[in-house]
């Protein structure tokens, strides 16, 4: 293959490793169809990953940081508080419904490749949500954001696992309206 007309082959392989992973179960996917896929030789993908784990940990964290940067993004066109919580679902409604959705590459990532580094990237996606969630909680001026932000991270993570085996029964926005409806009021500032 001529790379001598590419510079810098990462940003190739990172695309098509994300396009291959995404849509196929991660350990049926090689090396070298990924190589091909991205038009660069097996050196050259073996020089910027060493190992099929390095590049499961580079999708799936280029992954993570692309959604969060989405959620934050969406979640200032809209007021502080709860109508961020249920921007956020009504936005991964819209990706569950996408043609393109496969479910989440990171949480995927993490139950294929089975190594500390890809599972420490999907816990820290998982905190991300959690922490985005607490903050709009906090911001409403509700009492135990935390514990309650655990509890609708649960029910994203679940729901969206729900949705990657095509069970589309349950509405993420209702599920959340549901939890946050057992709260009580927050209190008067």
């Amino acid at each position: 293959m001529t790379e001598s007309r590419f510079r810098n082959p990462r940003p190739r392989i990172m695309q098509a490793a994300t396009r291959l992973f995404a849509s196929n179960v991660i350990p049926s996917i090689g090396m070298t169809e990924i190589a091909s896929a991205a038009r660069v030789s097996k050196t050259s993908m073996y020089r910027e990953f060493p190992t099929k784990s390095d590049l499961i940990e580079a999708v799936a964290t280029h992954r993570s940081d692309a959604v969060h940067d989405e959620v934050i993004r969406s979640a200032g066109n809209r007021p502080p508080g709860i109508d961020r919580i249920r921007g956020l679902c009504s936005d991964l409604e819209d990706w569950y419904r996408s043609p393109d959705f496969h479910g989440c590459l990171v949480m995927r990532s993490a139950s294929h490749a089975g190594e500390g580094r890809v599972n420490a990237v999907a816990h820290a996606h998982v905190l991300r949500y959690e922490q985005f969630i607490n903050d709009a909680l906090v911001d409403a001026g509700y009492p135990d954001a935390s514990a309650v932000a655990g509890e609708i991270v649960a029910l994203i993570e679940g729901v969206t696992l729900l949705h990657t085996i095509g069970s589309r029964s349950v509405a993420l926005t209702d599920a959340v309206d549901r939890v946050l409806s057992t709260l009580d009021s927050p209190p008067s500032r």
